[in-house]
């Protein structure tokens, strides 16, 4: 017996056309691989539709445009109350954000907001917590959504808690 909705299974409808092919119900990778204690959950679960995130605190440093997937390396690039350009997860070495990230839920479109926080040290490590944004490019078409673990109860944000040593080569 699943414990998790049948719906989160199935994209017949398109519902979760939101997400990049492989991660979406009947794709490729359509559960968390990479999360061991969720290896069983599909990703369509933990996803939401990205609407907006602000940065509260810090400055990431590292910028993402929403509508090319352009990167930009340095201060917010935003100018006025544009909002072109978002934050990336991690962000370089020696900067923090604190970012408040809105998100929409597919099925029963209520909105959401939640607090991402993350610290690149000096030395490469890093940390975050919170829900967050993943951009991917999908033949050339930016997807943006949020990962968020909301709809586990009492732990909620805690499991997209993560660590990383960016100092060392992604291989």
């Amino acid at each position: 017996m699943r414990l998790i909705d049948q719906r989160y299974y199935d994209n017949s409808d398109g519902m979760f056309d939101f997400m990049p092919v492989e991660h979406r119900p009947g794709g490729r990778d359509p559960n968390h691989s990479d999360w061991k204690i969720l290896k069983n959950t599909p990703r369509a679960f933990t996803s939401f539709h990205f609407l907006n995130a602000w940065i509260l605190e810090g400055d990431p440093y590292n910028w993402v445009n929403r509508y090319t997937l352009a990167q930009h390396k340095g201060p917010n690039p935003n100018i006025g109350d544009s909002k072109e350009f978002v934050p990336k997860p991690y962000g370089l070495r020696g900067t923090f954000q604190k970012t408040v990230i809105y998100m929409k839920d597919p099925i029963t479109n209520n909105v959401y907001s939640g607090i991402y926080r993350c610290r690149v040290h000096k030395n490469g490590f890093a940390w975050r917590v919170g829900p967050r944004i993943s951009d991917d490019d999908v033949g050339g078409v930016p997807k943006f959504y949020v990962t968020s673990t909301r709809r586990i109860p009492i732990i909620g944000g805690i499991l997209t808690a993560g660590i990383k040593d960016l100092s060392k080569p992604v291989i």
